[in-house]
């Protein structure tokens, strides 16, 4: 079986997930964090408040927010 890397984006507002992406790759851009699917396309995420992460965004900040995107990808790929 393969192993098989899925991240699920949430909207916060109505809690539903709305994107469900299969990761190869990460990296930290100028544009916002640029994740790279098993097809070859680019998912870039800038605005890290229209998302719904273990922790809220009044709690976070962008640097922690990037490093978890990050390592939850890393995790995800190994």
């Amino acid at each position: 079986m393969n192993n098989i890397k899925m991240i699920t984006l949430f909207h916060p507002h109505d809690k539903t997930p709305f994107m469900i992406c299969i990761v190869s790759k990460v990296e930290d851009t100028e544009h916002g964090l640029k994740l790279t699917l098993e097809n070859g396309n680019n998912i870039c995420v800038n605005n890290y408040s229209h998302y719904l992460l273990s922790d809220s965004v009044s709690r976070c900040d962008k640097d922690r927010l990037k490093n978890i995107y990050i390592r939850l990808v890393s995790e995800l790929t190994q």
